[in-house]
């Protein structure tokens, strides 16, 4: 897989042109190409956050997950922030929307259900957006929060399409074998491999070796970040990328290291 990767890399890195754009909403110029016929996820996602972004240049096999809204969660209730930066990308590609949960150290106990409703049906009005293959829910749950976070994920699971995916950021360490995740069915757990407290040398060191971690919920995909860069013994079915700062071709290769 990375020889074919790093020709691809190798190729996109000399393109003049970019390709034909199209644009995610709340972006500039486009209109919807997988809307007919919905893109499939691939192995290589990148992460998208709010800055200006222009990933007009992406060649085929890549997928964006864009940092469609924040939403903030309080016991007073819930505030929506869309995505303000610009973003552009090019047609034919898998993109996903990511909704960002803010709940701070908010109680599950203190969120009615009707609120958990109301979350999960803001979350799916991203999903039926022109140009949308997939919707992310990005939740760094608390222990305290892991009910409220499996129910948010139930609520948006049946409320999606079936032609939509869903997937969800989740701690590395709730994917330690001894944790118990419950998730809709389809649903692709990532967790995040950065960013991490005192458990997170081992945790990567687990992932590392196997391309996955233990938990079987956990088995399918990673997030990981190009300035805390790890090299893989095993691929996993799908890979998510973070960048801190904007993305650029050369950082395809940086990509391509990680991959054996």
């Amino acid at each position: 897989m990375k020889g074919g990767l790093i020709c691809l890399v190798a190729a996109t890195l000399f393109v003049g042109q970019a390709t034909p754009t199209t644009a995610v909403p709340g972006v500039a110029g486009s209109e919807a190409s997988c809307q007919q016929s919905p893109c499939s996820r691939p192995a290589i996602v990148l992460w998208a956050w709010e800055r200006p972004e222009d990933l007009s240049w992406l060649p085929p096999g890549y997928g964006v997950a864009y940092l469609a809204a924040t939403i903030f969660v309080s016991e007073s209730g819930i505030t929506t922030r869309p995505r303000r930066a610009p973003l552009r990308l090019p047609r034919d590609r898998f993109i996903e929307a990511v909704v960002r949960i803010e709940a701070g150290d908010t109680r599950p106990e203190s969120i009615a259900a009707s609120a958990t409703d109301e979350l999960a049906a803001l979350i799916v009005a991203f999903g039926a957006r022109p140009r949308v293959s997939g919707v992310m829910v990005d939740f760094e749950a608390l222990n305290s929060q892991r009910l409220l976070w499996t129910a948010l994920l139930v609520g948006t699971a049946a409320r999606l399409p079936t032609s939509i995916p869903l997937s969800a950021t989740t701690l590395a360490w709730r994917c330690r074998p001894d944790q118990d995740i419950s998730v809709p069915e389809g649903t692709l757990v990532v967790p995040m491999l950065f960013r991490m407290g005192a458990d997170g040398p081992a945790i990567r060191r687990s992932a590392q070796l196997s391309g996955r971690l233990s938990n079987t919920a956990c088995a399918h995909a990673l997030g990981v970040s190009l300035d805390e860069p790890m090299v893989l013994a095993a691929v996993p079915h799908h890979l998510y990328v973070f960048s801190p700062v904007p993305w650029q071709r050369r950082h395809l290769v940086d990509v391509a290291t990680m991959i054996p």
